[in-house]
């Protein structure tokens, strides 16, 4: 069953995206981790190209956090080749 999270970023078609503080991200998927720990189940997170390739700064901020943090280690990312800069790294 899939959880309601606080932040979508979807708001509908054309430029504009949301986006919930790092911390609020980070606490998201800590909350995500301890219910699979105490239902004995797993998570899986998956991020889409638009949330990621938007923002780089934030992107690596956020993945910094996330393995600061240790979140869940289930994550999975779509991304564009397009979006790829070359020489790039988080």
């Amino acid at each position: 069953m899939p959880l309601r999270l606080r932040v979508c970023t979807v708001t509908g078609f054309g430029d504009s995206i949301r986006f919930a503080l790092t911390k609020v991200s980070i606490d998201e998927l800590l909350l995500l981790k301890a219910r699979a720990r105490s239902e004995r189940g797993q998570i899986a997170v998956f991020f889409i190209d638009d949330t990621l390739r938007h923002n780089v700064k934030r992107t690596k901020s956020l993945l910094r956090d996330i393995i600061r943090r240790q979140t869940p280690r289930a994550l999975v990312a779509q991304i564009a080749p397009s979006a790829a800069r070359r020489g790039t790294r988080v």
